[in-house]
């Protein structure tokens, strides 16, 4: 869906070079196309972009780590607030995810916590929703974004992140920002 071309200028330039240049640039385009499919990009695109056209908004996920997909989230998953120019400040993500899903040590400590309701009938724990909440934000102190999860009011330590601004793998995508607008 995409690819790498030089001006024409450029490839008049590279001469007798051209072949391989042109070679090495449709190389990289095929390597960026498949590293996009196994993060299963096509999909997640394909659902912002409705998003985009339905509620003028949506939320990217596209993590870096090589076992992550890359999600869309719909505007009444997630709310952000942006300053006055439109720079984002802060996000918060809800997602529903069933108690068997969640990882060992949130389950125990959720299990252990007076908060956490049971089900009405305790053998159905592992079809428990449990809301878990993703919290992205500014940090000025470090000149940082700040990602980290909660569950049922737990904070997981394991998921606590600092990113620069081009290392983020959240991006929120609007069809119009209007000014002053979140």
């Amino acid at each position: 869906f995409f690819n790498y071309r030089l001006s024409d200028i450029e490839l008049e330039n590279l001469g007798n070079k051209r072949g391989d240049v042109e070679l090495g640039l449709s190389r990289r385009e095929r390597a960026v196309v498949a590293e996009l499919d196994h993060l299963v990009f096509h999909p997640a695109a394909f659902n912002v972009l409705l998003q985009l056209l339905v509620s003028g908004t949506a939320l990217l996920h596209a993590p870096k780590d090589p076992k992550g997909k890359a999600r869309a989230f719909r505007l009444d998953q997630f709310v952000l607030r942006r300053d006055n120019a439109g720079n984002l400040l802060e996000v918060v993500v809800e997602e529903k995810i069933d108690f068997a899903a969640l990882p060992d040590d949130v389950a125990l400590a959720l299990e252990s916590s007076p908060d956490f309701k049971l089900p009405d009938n305790p053998l159905d724990l592992s079809d428990a929703p449990v809301s878990l909440f993703t919290h992205i934000f500014w940090d000025t102190k470090v000149n940082k974004w700040v990602v980290y999860q909660e569950a049922d009011g737990y904070r997981i330590e394991s998921s606590v992140g600092l990113y620069k601004p081009e290392e983020l793998e959240w991006m929120v995508v609007n069809f119009q920002l209007l000014p002053g607008e979140s």
